[in-house]
This record gives C-alpha cells, structure tokens and sequence, in this order.
C-alpha cells in the first residue's frame, strides 16, 4: 500500500467516532496491508504482561493470547528496540505465533519472517506491531523511513485508544461516585451510646487499614452507612465508593453487573459497559446483602478476590483492578458455610476483619440523637417549618424494641411528621401520640398480636391492606429464618421485587 494513502486511512480513522476496538481493528488490516504480511498483531505491555489487543490473520487461539515478556525472548527484543527489528528466517529464537496463523495447524508450516516494530509515545513503551509471512525474506526490502513512519502511526493510533479508553472508565467512575455522593452526604455514623462508642472505634481503626471489612448485624442497623463512614476514613477517600446489593439484582443479572459486558455479549447489550469492579477501580467496592448471592457467583467473585483481574462478558481477556472491598450482611455466614449455602474459602477471604453493629435496642442512648437528625431531615424533605416531637411521642419511642431499628425508626418519623403536618395550624409541626400509633412498620410484635379491630379499622383500605403486606413478610421472613431468596420462593415472589416491596413498606 503507499504511503500516503495509508497516511490518508488512518488520520481519517483518527478523526472518526469510533470505539477502540474498531480502531485498533481497522488500523491493524491497514498495517497489514502495507506490509503485505499473511498475519499482524498489536501487543499492549502491561508491567511484564504481554496480550493481544488487536489481530489481522491469527485462528482463535492466537487472537486470545498473552506472554509474560520476561519468557518470551523474540518479543522482548523488539520492545527493547530503538526503531523495527527483521529477524532473519533461520533466527534460533523461537517466534511466539508459530502454528497460529489462521488455516494452518499447529504441526503445519512455522512462521518464516517476522517483522517488529516497538510502539513509544515519549519514550513511554507501550507495546509493538508484529508481522508474519510464511514466505521468506518478506520484509527485507521495505525502506527504514517507510517503517519508521508506520511505527509512528501505530503508536499514536494505539495512544489515542488507550486515552479514550481511561476517559471512558473514568466518566463511568465518576458518574457512579457522584450518584453514591448524592444519595447519601452525611456518611457519619450517629451515636454516642457507649455501645457505639465501642463499635466506631473498631470501624475507625480498620477504616485506616488496607484489609477487606465484613458488616453483620439485623436488617436496619445501617451497614451502607457504616461502609460509607469506613470509606471516609480510608486512605481512599478520594477515590469512588461503590454499592450494590446482592439481593436487588437478578440472578441472571448479577455477573453484567459485577463485571461488566461488551458490546453484543448477550441480547440487549447494546454497547461496551465496565462493571461495579472496574468503576471501583482505586476505591471501595460495598457488597451489601452478601449472604444472597449465588454459589455460582461466589465462585467467580473469590477468583476476582485471587487474581485482581475481571473479565467482561463476551471479553477476550480480564482486566487488573485495584478494589478494596467490603461486605455486609444480617445472615450469619459461619451458618451458611456449615449449611452449604456459602463457600468457605471466600468466608475467609471476605472476613478478615468483621464487625458486628449494634441493633438500636442495645444504644437506647442513640435515640434521642438519631431522632433530631431525622427530623432536620423531613423538614426538608416536607419543605415546612421546625418539626418537633411531643414528650409523650417520644417517651413512645424510646421505649419500643425496633426490630427493624435505625431505618424503622426514620420512616416512624417521617410517617409521623406526614400525619402532623396535615393537622399543623402553625410553622411548627409537631409530632403526637397519635400520629405515630397505628403505624403498621412500628408496632413490634407483640403489640401488633394484640392490636384490636377497632385500631384497624380507624386505618383506611390502603393502609390496612399495607400493614397486611408488612405482617405476611415479616411472618415468612421468621419462619425462614431471615433467609431472603427462601422467603421471595415461598411467596411466590421474584427475589429482587420482594426486596424493592419489603424497602418500600420499610421493612428493610
């Protein structure tokens, strides 16, 4: 091909909307072209791995392949290159493509002449361009100023992909922390109980370490929040906090999500989209709900865990991240591990620090503390004046047990201030008795057995049949022993739609 006219292709290409992929594709036939070779490969240096990242000519196995380059003395040599190297057709080093060059079987012809050329953007290596031609003598006549140059191109080529790409995962990162960022800014965990006192300075001490934290406690107790809190005191503060519940995501979900997919890997997946590991890349990744997930996905998470690598769906090859994580659930996993329901080298792997945070029954000392953060909170959330609680209110909540603790308490009040602010005659709302009875999510167990049909009947249809919805699931739930995925089967329900109804009606 001449020159010019592949300096005219690949400056068109540059100035293409295109993926990286496409444009390392197309930039590699043309190389290929010029070069007249019966295959050609872009190799991306990754410390002292080697990989494919782009392939004109290879059969499947070829295309897949990485080296460590310490073990690979041919393409070691062309890395360390000042410009292209010509190995002669009786080199006694051995080429690494031998037997993959599409069509020909491994016990076939050996590659005769290869062609390197070391891809440096200044003097930063990037990796090398190879040649393949089963014909000898292939490349011995092409001008040094001509290689030179397409050395050149590649290199830019290669540069611009790899920048588009980091920009990619970076928006990906950053759009996923500011979302986290928004959904919850007070990340402190309230409480000056001595209970809690003794729990936040277990979590603060860890917080500073580098070592992965799991979460235990009943459903409410707050472990996003904790997580956040332990984050914050992290040496990775500055970087992305990153959440997903187990329990929310379908199980045929869970893998796309956790890491990621390319384009075309199943029906739907429209473009390429990294997932929560590689947008967590240099933070912390939370796994809240960790006991659901299936023993299946356990599997491929305690291998992530090993190796520091995920691969996408529908991906030729993993990708290194840097993550540290931290789980959280209200089952106990040295239960499930007996049971078979958890594996136990990923217990280990997960546990190396567990923290259990107290259920608000245990910090009865918090509630007053709790209870005037949540109702700066809905007033603004209600747009309206100071909310307040009356002594007999209070005394009221003080005294309950909350088995749905701190996220029972939040919704009482705010189900309260709604009942208040309707009835309020001045800027101040104030929050009665009344207006906290009769509240299906917080009435403990006891109270609500012996609850009369005369206090149901003064709830309207929606609220009665809500508080029945409440009553059925947490029913099951006892029964099942808090087991999720058991309860949503004997419901007849999907797991991921019994978690979002059990977080609306406030029961988790």
């Amino acid at each position: 091909m001449n020159l010019n006219k592949l300096l005219l292709e690949l400056a068109l290409d540059l100035a293409r909307t295109l993926g990286s992929a496409d444009r390392l594709q197309r930039m590699l036939l043309a190389i290929r072209k010029a070069l007249n070779s019966d295959a050609a490969a872009l190799l991306v240096l990754d410390n002292d791995r080697i990989t494919v990242r782009a392939s004109h000519g290879l059969n499947m196995l070829g295309q897949t392949k990485e080296w460590l380059r310490s073990e690979q003395p041919r393409l070691n040599e062309i890395l360390k290159a000042d410009d292209f190297v010509i190995f002669p057709d009786d080199s006694r080093i051995a080429d690494p493509f031998d037997g993959l060059l599409d069509g020909i079987s491994e016990s076939g012809h050996l590659v005769h002449s290869c062609l390197g050329i070391p891809l440096r953007i200044d003097n930063s290596l990037l990796g090398c361009i190879t040649a393949d031609a089963l014909r000898g003598d292939a490349f011995v006549d092409f001008d040094h100023d001509y290689l030179e140059a397409l050395g050149a191109l590649a290199s830019a080529t290669l540069k611009a992909a790899l920048e588009r790409e980091c920009l990619e995962k970076e928006t990906h990162r950053k759009t996923e922390w500011a979302q986290s960022l928004i959904k919850d800014q007070d990340i402190d965990f309230l409480g000056d109980d001595p209970v809690t006192q003794a729990f936040k300075h277990d979590l603060s001490m860890v917080a500073r370490s580098t070592v992965q934290i799991l979460l235990t406690g009943e459903t409410g107790v707050g472990k996003d929040v904790a997580a956040r809190a332990a984050h914050k005191f992290s040496p990775r503060a500055d970087r992305p906090f990153v959440a997903i519940n187990c329990a929310a995501i379908p199980e045929t979900m869970l893998e796309s999500e956790l890491f990621g997919h390319e384009k075309g890997a199943f029906t739907g997946a429209d473009s390429n989209r990294p997932g929560r590991f590689e947008i967590a890349d240099g933070g912390t990744l939370f796994l809240d709900e960790i006991g659901e997930l299936p023993l299946s996905m356990q599997a491929k998470l305690l291998r992530v865990l090993q190796d520091g690598e995920v691969q996408r769906l529908g991906a030729d090859r993993p990708v290194r991240v840097d993550v540290r994580l931290m789980a959280a659930t209200n089952k106990d996993l040295r239960k499930e591990v007996d049971e078979g329901r958890f594996r136990a080298d990923l217990f280990h792997r997960i546990a190396v620090f567990p923290i259990i945070i107290p259920p608000l029954r245990d910090r009865k000392q918090d509630i007053p503390l709790l209870a005037e953060s949540f109702l700066r909170a809905v007033q603004k959330k209600l747009h309206c004046g100071p909310v307040t609680l009356h002594p007999r209110a209070f005394e009221r909540l003080n005294s309950w047990r909350w088995p749905g603790n701190v996220r029972e308490l939040k919704n009482v009040i705010l189900a309260g201030a709604l009942r208040a602010s309707h009835r309020a005659e001045s800027e101040t709302v104030c929050i009665e008795l009344s207006d906290i009875e009769g509240i299906g999510i917080t009435i403990p167990q006891t109270a609500r057995t012996e609850a009369t049909s005369t206090e149901l009947s003064e709830l309207s249809l929606k609220e009665q049949l809500e508080q029945f919805k409440i009553n059925i699931i947490r029913d099951t739930l006892t029964a099942c022993n808090g087991n999720w995925s058991e309860t949503a089967s004997k419901l007849g329900i999907d797991r991921s739609n019994l978690h979002h109804l059990a977080k609306r009606l406030g029961i988790r």
